[in-house]
């Protein structure tokens, strides 16, 4: 199979299923890292660093969701945090993770389906690039915040190109009404320095 990130990414958002999300993934874990890295991939960085200005506790455990090789995991580590769970689709990804030795744990998980750990676990959660097209949608939102502490903290991208056509602004406004969040920041930039790929990065506060 080729190796060319177009025809990965373009993998990634034309598939229908969960089972041809696993599939791209899983075929492109072992270049994955170098993929991004060529395009100058920041966001994992750009989160970070919006969860260490606002925690200083630097062993509040924090949740990775859709964790994928580990370059989030990395730059939580970057900034000096040291109890980082990860959940992701893809086993061959999670196996890349593991490698870096930055993970307390790490488990398969299906963000389109409730996940199976118990509620305010971790003080924040991050995720980057998971909420874009052909993935999960805003509707497993409530769950991720589940699993944080009340006033908690989630930060997350979401792709321009999803964020209405997806219902992200309606469903995330519902969810502040219902009180279940607050809109902290919501700026938009790109995810890479050497393309133009321009995304929402949020910050959510459990209420």
């Amino acid at each position: 199979m080729t190796k060319d990130p177009e025809n990965y990414m373009e993998r990634v958002h034309q598939g229908k299923t969960v089972e041809d999300t696993r599939q791209v993934y899983g075929d492109w874990a072992k270049t994955y890292d170098e993929t991004l890295t060529s395009l100058g991939y920041r966001s994992p960085w750009l989160v970070a660093s919006i969860i260490a200005a606002r925690i200083s506790d630097k062993t509040a455990p924090i949740l990775d969701v859709g964790c994928g090789t580990g370059m989030s995991g990395q730059g939580l580590s970057n900034y000096g945090f040291e109890t980082i769970d990860g959940i992701d689709l893809s086993p061959e990804m999670l196996e890349q993770a593991r490698a870096k030795d930055i993970y307390r744990n790490l488990t398969p998980v299906d963000l389109t389906r409730p996940i199976d750990m118990e509620d305010g676990l971790y003080g924040a959660a991050v995720s980057v690039g998971t909420f874009t097209v052909g993935h999960v949608k805003p509707d497993c939102i409530p769950e991720i915040l589940r699993l944080i502490r009340p006033r908690g903290l989630f930060a997350l991208t979401v792709r321009t190109d999803a964020w209405h056509d997806h219902g992200y602004d309606a469903l995330l406004e519902k969810y502040a009404g219902q009180n279940l969040l607050t809109v902290l920041d919501n700026h938009i930039q790109s995810h890479f320095e050497n393309q133009d790929q321009q995304a929402h990065f949020l910050l959510l506060g459990k209420n």
